[in-house]
């Protein structure tokens, strides 16, 4: 059952009698689709500012066509992902398959080097000709931008194709559910080079998720941790510790007033390091994490029960710095 936006807004009745550009048209009286215009080959004129010229566009009926508007294939892009999911993720299981075989007794560190050259290798496959953007990093410095914001810009790529006048759009705004089929997947080499990139990107992130390349955003939601670090960052040790709190309370009999008293109290006494005053830890804890505390207090340092979740608790946080 489709639910998507826009899925059969259009009756196929209407267009039986309209050619190619009344069909342009009538999408564009929909809202559907819009004008644009292309820039027209005449030479740059130069301007006095140094290193600027400009360019000539023409608007007439010569140099517009009609292009589908944004929303239309957005939603398009996500039902093609969403329907032809079976195409995606056969050829990750087959690469951890042979990474495992390959890998298996190294070092962690051994592991990761032969992962990046992985990584660099299907990430250079998939790019081909796509050019890296530049970025600003942290100093001000002139960069290459992110890999996996190049992948998203990768796979935005291939929702402004579907911008031009084509079948998938078209047979999704008439509801034609059936044209969506195993032959009509085959025979189109869009979607063929689409799913061959959704293939290698799942690889991509997958091996990002285990060995840490890179912080990636763009493809996985921000986990709390990070959420959280975004806006307190300057209240906190570091984004390990943040992780570490949110691996202890995503279970779910850790959320007990007594026990996350004890884990406050593990990083402001034990290990001293910087954590928010109790009132906005507090806040964070019940905003994050759906808890209701009203106070987060231990009532005796010394007690068996709290001291043997600080011992517990050191062991855990040791073990997770070394991970």
């Amino acid at each position: 059952m489709i639910h998507k936006k826009y899925f059969g807004i259009i009756d196929a009745k209407q267009l039986d009698s309209l050619n190619f550009n009344q069909i342009d048209t009538y999408l564009f009286d929909k809202k559907l689709a819009y004008k644009s215009y292309r820039q027209t080959n005449t030479k740059p004129t130069h301007t006095s500012e140094l290193g600027v010229v400009k360019n000539r566009l023409e608007i007439s009926d010569k140099n517009m066509s009609y292009l589908y508007i944004d929303e239309v294939t957005e939603v398009v892009h996500d039902f093609l992902l969403e329907h032809y999911k079976a195409g995606i993720g056969g050829e990750k299981a087959l690469f951890q398959r042979d990474f495992d075989d390959e890998t298996f007794g190294l070092p962690e560190l051994e592991k990761k080097k032969v992962a990046l050259d992985y990584f660099n290798k299907y990430f250079n496959l998939v790019k081909g000709d796509f050019p890296i953007g530049m970025e600003y990093n942290s100093k001000r410095e002139i960069v290459a931008e992110k890999r996996f914001k190049t992948l998203y810009a990768l796979r935005e790529s291939f929702r402004y194709q579907l911008q031009e006048p084509n079948n998938l759009v078209l047979s999704y705004l008439l509801g034609s559910l059936d044209y969506f089929s195993r032959e009509t997947f085959e025979s189109l080499p869009f979607l063929i080079k689409m799913f061959n990139f959704e293939n290698i990107l799942s690889i991509l992130i997958d091996l990002n998720k285990k060995f840490n390349f890179e912080q990636e955003n763009f493809f996985t939601p921000k986990t709390k941790a990070q959420n959280i670090y975004e806006e307190y960052h300057e209240q906190f040790y570091s984004l390990k510790q943040l992780d570490f709190i949110e691996q202890e309370l995503n279970i779910e009999y850790n959320k007990k007033p007594k026990y996350i008293t004890s884990l406050y109290f593990f990083f402001k006494n034990e290990k001293k390091l910087k954590i928010p005053k109790e009132p906005t830890f507090r806040e964070i804890i019940n905003h994050y994490f759906n808890t209701k505390f009203n106070r987060i207090k231990v009532s005796d340092s010394s007690s068996n029960s709290h001291q043997k979740r600080l011992k517990q608790l050191s062991k855990e946080w040791d073990d997770f710095q070394n991970k």
